[in-house]
């Protein structure tokens, strides 16, 4: 009966903390915005995917609006994804708050969005980046204490076709998010 009990205020701690973390947002605006490459591998074995976004929400649009893209440059395990861009505007779902990697503070965000892959509507994705901050202003921490991406793309059928963090894809170097090798995501959070 204890252990219930626990479960059930443990429970509901966590379900006050999240809606805690949720109104800590409200009147502000957040833009996400950036791009970068992750590549991963060499020659005939490589893996390399780009990607661009640029977001807005507000207590007005908290789903978020803006895009997002990203060209599947080469995927060795996945040759029919090769050279293929995932494009969106319609941006479905949006989550940003704190997030914590081995005991460095970062922004955590998450973006659905719907879009085409090529030419054939019905796609969509679900992206995460952990940001860091400036990269610059950073420079005493671990190296895999920066800007990291996890994408996974879903198909018209509702199946997951192609995820980042698929053993063989990318490193797991944050989690199941990979270091960008190249750019950078910047979060901004202002007062509305």
């Amino acid at each position: 009966m204890t252990a219930i009990r626990t479960l059930i205020l443990g429970t509901a701690i966590l379900a006050g903390a999240a809606l805690t973390s949720a109104t800590c947002l409200a009147n502000f605006v957040t833009t996400v915005n950036g791009g970068g490459i992750i590549k991963e591998g060499a020659g005939t074995d490589e893996n390399k995917i780009t990607f661009s976004l640029n977001v807005y929400a507000d207590d007005d649009v908290p789903e978020g609006v803006g895009h997002f893209q990203a060209q599947f440059h080469r995927l060795a395990l996945h040759p029919g994804l090769e050279k293929s861009r995932f494009f969106s505007r319609d941006i479905t779902g949006f989550y940003i708050g704190p997030g914590n990697f081995e005991s460095t503070p970062n922004t955590s965000v998450k973006i659905w969005a719907s879009g085409r892959l090529d030419r054939e509507d019905g796609w969509s994705v679900i992206i995460r980046f952990a940001d860091f901050g400036n990269p610059k202003k950073n420079k005493g921490l671990p190296q895999n204490h920066v800007d990291a991406v996890r994408i996974q793309l879903v198909n018209p059928n509702g199946e997951y076709v192609y995820d980042t963090a698929w053993e063989a894809e990318f490193s797991r170097e944050q989690g199941w998010r990979h270091l960008l090798d190249g750019g950078n995501i910047s979060v901004h959070i202002s007062e509305d």
